[in-house]
């Protein structure tokens, strides 16, 4: 996979940010994409498990990581814990089937920022559009 490079700043264009999806169905990463498009989101990659997440990411500059926990080969715990101790700027999201409270408690000291269930899905759109409304990146008029 060739990386992506950071989109050049034009004027009257507001930059995207960019993310990378991570979940092992391709379906749910094609709706994300969609979804994340018109939030304003960019998304520069995907992955179908851990170990492709940890080696996107070390590869392709991103702003944030939508990160599912049951996957195959290795599982989003694992993989958040990589993608934090490697490239600690880049913000984890967690997006889960899951609801127990141990679990969610092991993503978020792993480095998940948030966790939100897969149901959830547009309380996440709206919290990646929130950040980055915070940093001052919208939708071109």
């Amino acid at each position: 996979m060739q990386p992506v490079p950071a989109p050049a700043e034009q004027p009257g264009v507001s930059p995207s940010g960019r993310a990378i999806l991570v979940d092992d169905s391709a379906e749910l990463r094609l709706l994300l994409k969609i979804l994340l498009a018109e939030a304003g989101w960019e998304v520069v990659a995907e992955a179908a498990d851990g170990i492709e997440a940890i080696e996107v990411t070390a590869a392709v500059a991103c702003d944030v990581v939508v990160m599912d926990l049951n996957m195959p080969r290795m599982d989003g715990l694992e993989a958040t814990r990589e993608i934090k101790r490697r490239r600690p700027g880049v913000d984890v999201v967690a997006f889960t089937c899951t609801a127990d409270p141990v679990t969610i408690q092991a993503l978020l000291d792993a480095g998940a920022s948030r966790q939100f269930d897969k149901p959830e899905i547009h309380a996440l759109v709206a919290h990646l559009a929130t950040v980055l409304e915070a940093r001052g990146v919208g939708l071109a008029a």
